[in-house]
């Protein structure tokens, strides 16, 4: 049986995951930082996120531009493993 709720928030932890994964990010910086509570913010962030239907349009077509819509940007950009043009 599936729920909404529970499907929403796989849904959510899988964008979230992508985003980091497409972006080249360290995940593992993201764990380290405040000892796992930057990574529990920006879960929480992305999970009530009002740009939903932006991220999976950017993760689905494979979009190259950066995804700047995204509330938590500036943090994926800052764990990036390698350098790419904004």
């Amino acid at each position: 049986m599936k729920w909404p709720l529970f499907c929403h928030v796989i849904n959510r932890a899988r964008r979230f995951n992508e985003t980091i994964e497409r972006l080249d990010d360290d995940p593992m910086k993201l764990v380290r930082l405040r000892h796992g509570e930057t990574y529990a913010e920006a879960r929480t962030v992305c999970l009530h996120c009002r740009e939903a239907e932006k991220c999976v349009a950017w993760i689905e077509l494979g979009a190259t531009e950066q995804p700047h819509f995204c509330p938590s940007f500036a943090l994926f950009d800052s764990l990036r493993r390698t350098r790419q043009p904004t």
